[in-house]
């Protein structure tokens, strides 16, 4: 006999109750409908196609673009003795064929899969062999070409309906605007009385747009405020570690995380952020995926968001206990214009994809109208230099091959050059003094790699080798006489990419096939940017309110705790300014002071204080 949702609820998750809607979405997939459920982040998706999936015999299909994410959900059901196999990228032919036999004959309940992976006719042909009992398509606003992220892989998926077509199906999104709801039902066949959506409005939430000078100093202000969890979002990984190591100085746990780092790395430092070992946890945009931790009290965009569909995925992640958090976006002067170059300026048309596409097969020695299923190396770095290729529009252009299903890429990052010093400091340093041709490029890696003597990093070569003005086959070489004499683990990599052709070279013809798509690519991209400029420049309404209505839903009232609100309600500040002169000249008089100091020491707002020390 079937169990009943709860019941399986309460054995495998410990729960006593369903979220708000999980019930009646499950209870309604269960009858046997198709559902599009519209859940906020922390809404708890994943529950209304696993626990249907638990209640009925065979396996559910799961279709999501991230490769992490699908990762991080199989392990997290086997930790709950729940059979979950991922096809993820990079398979061989052979092993795929046994993964699906292990998912066809193996009693397993769910088979988690890319859009890429589900366009191979190998796997459809299994799929429909399989004893499918749901279909869950998650991060469904991919399939519109008006969503935030759209992977044209994904308009492959209405094809499950010819092969499955009695198989109730769930599509899954935090965040779609009312067009890209309309595409997903279109394209899915799914009717609007079958739309499930969840409330945009986080009452306990309050949306914070801050104008600065000194976004470290406004960041430390804020972290210092709260004694519970935050993650402060940036762009790159140098942020990333610089913004740590500044609050590291300043006497918060800190930590940070970035696709740079190892697996064994990620892992741990989630693990002590989790566990408040990590107070703060600065980070680029991946961070967060399928994390669900609740004392979350502030989040901070250190960089502006290059959507509002991801800004509210992001800001979703603080507060989730229900108690009033923060989500503070902290703004300079150069912002719009840094939005701007790395998402529009970056952002390649029709002509650089064609010379790029091109001069990558050449580089590769593809011939013409060869190429297709097959691998390749790639040292991305070299490839960029040897045609001055500008680094950011060069990836965004095989991310753009990629999503249009020309190519695969993948960052084989288990596969990059490592090291770790295996000695303390002191035996280095007297190895150092019998091998004298050493020292600069040892003392470069340590002033460079903290960590390095507890973990094993990725280091960069064309760092190092500028920093040291020594080759890169060089410091190579000095690295493995390190490893020779036991003094370090050194793992060398001559690539950072691997490149999977889909379809054999055709050069413009191949670039021509997708023109229109990368058109509207782009439109979206421009549309994208200019809401979130309009968001972050609008003062003029609850910040609240004006997101709940980009997503198609009207807030009667206001939310009173945003920036808007509380300048609205707070009563007019009249600042004497002969007052505060005085007043500083006394805190003067008994030594020097920083601005930041005195800003603490009047309690005033930044732009008060700096205009009364300009006059």
């Amino acid at each position: 006999m079937h169990k009943a949702p709860l019941e399986i609820l309460q054995q495998y998750w410990g729960y006593n109750k369903f979220n708000p809607q999980q019930e009646e979405i499950i209870n309604y997939v269960l009858n046997g409908n198709d559902a599009l459920a519209l859940l906020p982040t922390g809404g708890g998706k994943s529950l209304c196609y696993q626990i249907p999936a638990m209640a009925r015999d065979g396996i559910c299909l799961v279709i999501t673009p991230l490769i992490a994410l699908m990762n991080d959900q199989v392990n997290r059901l086997k930790d709950l003795n729940i059979k979950a196999i991922a096809l993820g990228g990079n398979i061989h032919y052979d092993r795929l064929n046994q993964l699906l036999d292990n998912a066809t004959f193996g009693n397993y309940k769910f088979l988690y899969l890319s859009p890429e992976r589900f366009q191979q006719n190998m796997v459809k042909e299994r799929i429909a062999q399989m004893d499918i009992n749901f279909i869950a398509i998650d991060e469904a606003h991919c399939i519109s070409q008006w969503g935030h992220d759209f992977r044209p892989a994904y308009l492959e998926l209405k094809e499950i309906r010819v092969i499955k077509p009695e198989v109730p199906l769930i599509a899954l999104t935090a965040t779609a605007k009312p067009k890209v709801v309309d595409e997903i039902c279109s394209i899915l066949e799914i009717e609007k009385r079958d739309v499930f959506k969840g409330n945009f409005l986080r009452k306990n939430l309050s949306i914070i747009i801050k104008k600065t000078d000194d976004k470290h100093f406004n960041i430390l202000n804020e972290v210092e405020s709260v004694s519970e969890s935050a993650i402060i979002y940036v762009r790159s990984r140098n942020e990333a570690e610089k913004i740590s190591d500044y609050l590291t100085k300043h006497k918060v746990k800190s930590s940070f995380f970035h696709g740079g780092l190892i697996g064994d790395q990620k892992a741990e430092r989630l693990s002590k952020w989790k566990s408040n070992e990590y107070q703060v946890m600065v980070a680029t945009t991946a961070f967060g995926m399928g994390i669900d931790k609740k004392d979350v009290r502030l989040v901070i965009h250190h960089s502006l968001p290059e959507s509002l569909e991801s800004y509210y995925q992001e800001i979703g992640r603080a507060g989730r206990d229900g108690e009033l958090s923060k989500a503070i976006t902290v703004l300079d002067k150069h912002d719009e214009a840094r939005l701007v170059e790395q998402f529009l300026e970056n952002l390649p048309d029709i002509q650089d994809l064609k010379i790029i596409y091109r001069k990558l097969c050449s580089f590769l020695q593809i011939p013409y109208g060869e190429g297709v299923n097959e691998s390749f190396p790639l040292n991305f770095k070299k490839f960029c230099t040897v045609y001055g290729f500008n680094t950011l529009k060069t990836y965004n252009a095989l991310e753009l091959l990629d999503r249009n299903s020309v190519l695969e890429l993948s960052q084989n990052f288990k596969f990059q050059t490592t090291l770790k010093f295996e000695t303390s400091t002191q035996e280095i340093f007297s190895y150092l003094e019998n091998n004298k041709s050493l020292q600069n490029l040892v003392q470069a890696i340590l002033r460079t790699y903290g960590g390095i003597f507890d973990h094993e990093l990725p280091i960069n070569l064309e760092f190092l080798s500028q920093k040291t003005s020594i080759s890169n086959s060089e410091i190579v070489n000095k690295l493995k006489q390190l490893e020779t004499d036991g003094l370090v683990t050194f793992k060398s990599a001559v690539t950072d990419t691997q490149i999977t052709f889909l379809e054999p070279r055709e050069d413009d013809s191949t670039i021509n096939r997708i023109a229109s798509k990368l058109k509207d690519y782009r439109k979206t991209k421009e549309d994208n940017i200019a809401s979130v400029l309009h968001f972050m420049n609008d003062h003029k309404r609850c910040k609240m309110k004006e997101l709940s209505a980009y997503f198609g839903e009207d807030l009667e009232e206001n939310c009173g705790i945003c920036s808007f609100c509380l300048q609205k309600e707070a009563q007019p500040n009249i600042v004497n300014y002969t007052n505060l002169r005085n007043s500083i000249i006394t805190i003067l008089e008994s030594g020097p002071n920083t601005s930041r100091q005195l800003l603490k020491k009047t309690a005033l707002n930044e732009n008060d204080l700096l205009h009364t020390l300009k006059l």
